[in-house]
Formats: C-alpha cells, sequence, structure tokens
C-alpha cells in the first residue's frame, strides 16, 4: 500500500517492509522490516493498508490477526485486531483516517474506530471470504466484494446495507470515482 501526504510518501509492501520517504525529492526517512519470519500473502490480498494518519494495518498470515501500528513519532503496537475467525484478506481506511475496515476469510468485515480502537459496527456476513473493501470519497459508503462475487454497498451513516451488486467475475479491487457516484472494479 501506498499513502502521501504534502510531505512524505509511506510505503509497506508484502514482505512486511515499511518505508517513509521525503517529497519532492523521494529521499528515505526511514525503513524498517516488521517482520521476517511471517508467512507472506498471496499476491492479490488487499490486507496491507497505510491511513493517512500514519497508521499501519498489518496482519499476521496464519494467525486470524493484523496489528495497528503507530508511526508518529517512534514506531509502536497501538492495538491487536482478533475479531475474525480467519485470516484478514482485506482492509481499508476511511479517507479522513478516523475508521478501518477488515474483511476476513470468514466472510466478515468489522469496522473500527481508530482514536479509541474501538468496534463500530459490523457488516452482515458473507457465505465467502471478502476480496476488497473500499470507502467512498465521503466516508459515507463502504463497498465490500467477497469471492461470491458480490459487492455489498453498506451505508456507514444509517448503518445498513443499501445495495448489493452480483458480478460476473470477483472483484480483486475496488475504487469510488466522479464524486462517489461510479466504482471501478
Amino acid at each position: 500500500d501506498i499513502t502521501c501526504t504534502q510531505k512524505q510518501c509511506m510505503i509497506i509492501d508484502a514482505s512486511y517492509r515499511f518505508y517513509i520517504f521525503a517529497l519532492p525529492d523521494f529521499s528515505i526517512i526511514s525503513q524498517s522490516s516488521l517482520g521476517k519470519d511471517f508467512e507472506l500473502p498471496h499476491r492479490h490480498a488487499n490486507r496491507f493498508k497505510i491511513s493517512t494518519h500514519g497508521i499501519l494495518n498489518v496482519p499476521i498470515i496464519g494467525t486470524e490477526k493484523s496489528v495497528l501500528i503507530g508511526t508518529s513519532g517512534k514506531v509502536q503496537k497501538l492495538m491487536v485486531n482478533s475479531w475474525h475467525e480467519g485470516d484478514i484478506e482485506s482492509a481499508a481506511f476511511s479517507h479522513d483516517g478516523k475508521m478501518l475496515a477488515t474483511g476476513g476469510t470468514d466472510g466478515k468485515v468489522f469496522v473500527f474506530d481508530t482514536k479509541n480502537r474501538s468496534l463500530i459496527f459490523s457488516l452482515p456476513p458473507r457465505g465467502e471470504y471478502i476480496s476488497d473493501i473500499a470507502f467512498s470519497k465521503n466516508d459515507d459508503i463502504i463497498a465490500a466484494s467477497g469471492y461470491d462475487k458480490f459487492t455489498v454497498f453498506y451505508s456507514s451513516v444509517q448503518n445498513k446495507t443499501t445495495d448489493t451488486l452480483k458480478l460476473q467475475d470477483v472483484a480483486e479491487r475496488a475504487v469510488f470515482f466522479k464524486n462517489d457516484t461510479l466504482l471501478y472494479m
């Protein structure tokens, strides 16, 4: 995953390496390995995420958990997400950085508050695991795609499912665009 602010870009790769680059010259500010003995994810996994506030979601494959790591000041563990009953396959931070949604092989999506580190709500469970999660630009809508070939749209304001879309194939990535009126999958 890559996230940039006005002054820096943060990158976390699938080998658990984390980098911070200064802008505009891309000089390395810091780099670290978050775990060298962890099992590596499959190439389509959407589980490693960085918020614009420098919070990392780092899943530990084979453990049904992910670790939230803060990077402002020094790198530190903020919490362990252990709500899932299967590996975490996808994750997304809201654009304002206040929410993190995680989706797992258990077909569940949990959304929690990144400041209080508490569960806000969960989406109705699915029969297949979650392939991707996307927040609309205003963070009001969450799109959760699964290997059942459905994308479910959920209102974070109304706390309910607003629509379901049946696809021809699995949506590996989803991005809202054009003022949240369209979703690219």
